[in-house]
């Protein structure tokens, strides 16, 4: 029996919360029954041991879809590298030929999307809810920009999906904060912009405090995985480290000096633990081996607008007494200058308002008081 119009799904989507965010609305007029295919059909990899029985991969046939359903499947397994073959099923009541999605394995095809579907099957080891949050943002984009388009901006996806469940582990902070977002409705999301980074639209309802719920308001916010920020400090020396580059937000903004004076900075990767990501970016830009960090803190720069969340560190090294060096990835097209301040010097320039950076004062500031334990401890 052959029916072309059904479509047999294994693996992350018989995990019912995946299913759901692929095929979006009304799933329940989608019939699912039961089946298998021969492992060597689709070249498995077989390593989640609860769905490949030995020689077959289990799974289930969709039919009575809509057009729609199955576009939006066609869009996420093109996006992770996959393409559609016919092939035979088993079912209890027979043979019968279907459509299924196949991964490539072989070295000429693109590896790119295999890699982004091999760690997005690692995470769904992990945790189902930081999947999700990609597979969602993943399949806003269904109907906005092609399968192949979307498949390019999976990295920073990935990092900003992190980003998210890292927010959902948050501890309460001590100070008498008590709301969650629990208590807050969410009624519409839209995504106008997602690339590099990425704007998010929210219609939402949050509890007053006099309890009554508000009405819905839209809030919009720029969205971006977490960076991580550090100041490199010289504690035998008493120096610090800044580096000078071309910033897109204050030339956006007009300012006539768009070149700021900074920390180190960068955007923590997907599978990069913060103080991970501060010791990359601290030999990226600046040549710097770090020999231990001190978190400073873990904060939103500007919550009114911004998703975007810092973790600011100190990074004791060893600096030179100057420094014309000139670093930066060439494939980011970054253009990095350093700079090294006596401490008193660099906190004269806090005192004179020199610095347009926040987290440049900020970390000058802790390090003002911390200063006389770090260079005891040397």
């Amino acid at each position: 029996m052959t029916n072309l119009n059904s479509i047999f799904i294994y693996d992350e989507l018989l995990h019912s919360d995946m299913f759901a965010a692929v095929l979006g609305e009304e799933t329940s007029r989608v019939i699912r029954q039961t089946a298998h295919v021969a492992n060597d059909v689709l070249n498995y990899r077989s390593d989640i041991g609860t769905l490949a029985q030995k020689d077959r991969i289990q799974g289930v046939i969709l039919s009575h879809m809509s057009r729609n359903h199955r576009e939006r499947l066609a869009f996420y397994y093109a996006v992770f590298g996959a393409f559609s073959i016919v092939g035979q099923a088993q079912t209890a009541s027979g043979i019968t030929s279907v459509k299924m999605y196949y991964r490539s394995s072989n070295s000429d095809a693109d590896l790119r999307p295999r890699r982004a579907f091999d760690e997005l099957r690692d995470d769904l080891e992990g945790d189902l809810g930081l999947v999700l949050r990609l597979v969602n943002d993943v399949m806003a984009l269904y109907g906005q920009i092609s399968a192949a388009e979307t498949a390019v901006r999976l990295p920073r996806m990935r990092a900003r999906a992190q980003s998210a469940y890292m927010a959902q582990a948050a501890v309460a902070r001590g100070v008498g904060l008590e709301m969650t977002r629990d208590l807050v409705q969410r009624r519409a999301l839209r995504h106008p912009y997602n690339w590099f980074f990425a704007v998010e639209e929210h219609d939402v309802s949050f509890q007053k405090f006099d309890g009554t719920q508000s009405a819905v308001v839209t809030r919009a916010a720029f969205v971006s995985s977490d960076a991580a920020i550090v100041l490199p400090y010289d504690p035998a020396t008493d120096r610090v480290l800044l580096v000078e580059q071309f910033r897109a937000g204050p030339y956006i903004r007009g300012d006539r000096y768009p070149w700021c004076l900074e920390p180190i900075a960068g955007l923590i990767d997907a599978g990069e633990t913060p103080s991970q990501a501060a010791l990359r970016e601290a030999k990226e830009e600046a040549g710097l081996d770090l020999h231990r960090l001190e978190l400073i803190s873990q904060t939103y720069p500007s919550p009114g607008s911004s998703a975007e969340f810092f973790h600011l560190y100190l990074g004791l090294t060893d600096l030179p007494a100057s420094t014309d060096l000139v670093a930066g990835l060439a494939t980011e097209t970054e253009d990095i200058r350093s700079h090294i301040f006596a401490f008193s010097d660099f906190m004269d320039h806090i005192d004179s308002g020199s610095f347009s950076v926040g987290p440049t004062v900020l970390a000058g500031l802790w390090l003002a008081r911390n200063r006389d334990r770090l260079r005891a401890v040397g």
